[in-house]
């Protein structure tokens, strides 16, 4: 379910909204709408019976928001929105469907590591749909102790959740008999630092084909008129006599015939 969808349902819902950041939940107390304050870390215990069965729990924007579940179903159904929060914590997902069928939006990583952190057995593969940007890469199952029996979960990534997978049987990641895309979801972050002084000489585009044999002794004069239509054939034999100017030549002809 989008952001955009689930403040629909916060405004149309009749069902009272509850807005506290430390709050403990008995025997089917909190199967209702709860919001918590902005501005602060936010803790729910969900201790008892369906304690927060189908709650819309949504968490704190940039702070940390906590969820223990510690009775039979206590967070059955339960939609955990914390895709704002700077951290997301889910506790005690162990036994008595404590945690199955429920949609857990978490926080993108923030490059280095992940910030959404789900703890648990078997409850945590039973049904559940994952909302993540990055997909797995945003999400840490720690602590788990399952056996992996159970699979029928999925994750939803990208932005707007238009990507998603079905969980792998024997991994916390994508089927990979599947589309494995949510198993990385949108790439790495870019540098917050990128530079503002760009170099003034780029390398230009190299040859693919550069000569294999080049000379060693360049000519130190080379012409400035080369011949549009040199020969093909050059003699490699040249004239020890070659012949003389044109101008040369009548000269040394007038010469000859004025002396005689």
């Amino acid at each position: 379910m989008s952001l955009f969808l689930l403040s629909t349902l916060f405004i149309s819902s009749n069902i009272p909204l509850i807005h506290s950041n430390n709050i403990t939940c008995g025997f089917k107390e909190c199967q209702n709408q709860q919001q918590c304050n902005e501005g602060e870390d936010c803790t729910f215990i969900c201790n008892g019976n369906q304690a927060c069965k189908g709650a819309i729990i949504v968490c704190p924007v940039d702070y940390t928001c906590t969820i223990t579940c510690s009775g039979n179903g206590a967070c059955e159904g339960a939609m955990i929105n914390g895709s704002s929060s700077s951290e997301l914590i889910i506790n005690g997902c162990i036994g008595g469907k404590r945690c199955i069928d429920s949609e857990i939006h978490c926080p993108p990583n923030n490059g280095t590591s992940k910030r959404c952190s789900i703890s648990g057995d078997n409850n945590i593969r039973n049904n559940i749909k994952y909302y993540a940007i990055n997909g797995w890469s945003d999400v840490n199952t720690i602590g788990y102790t399952g056996d992996h029996s159970i699979d029928n979960s999925n994750m939803f990534c990208l932005s707007d959740y238009s990507l998603s997978c079905f969980l792998a049987d024997t991994s916390f990641e994508c089927d990979p008999n599947g589309d494995t895309f949510c198993n990385d979801g949108i790439t790495p972050l870019p540098t917050t630092s990128p530079t503002n002084i760009p170099t003034i000489s780029p390398t230009m585009p190299l040859t693919t084909t550069p000569t294999i044999s080049p000379t060693v002794q360049p000519t130190l004069e080379p012409t400035i008129n080369p011949s549009f239509q040199p020969t093909l054939e050059p003699t490699v034999q040249p004239t020890i006599n070659p012949t003389i100017k044109l101008r040369e030549l009548q000269i040394s002809v007038y010469i000859n015939v004025s002396v005689y």
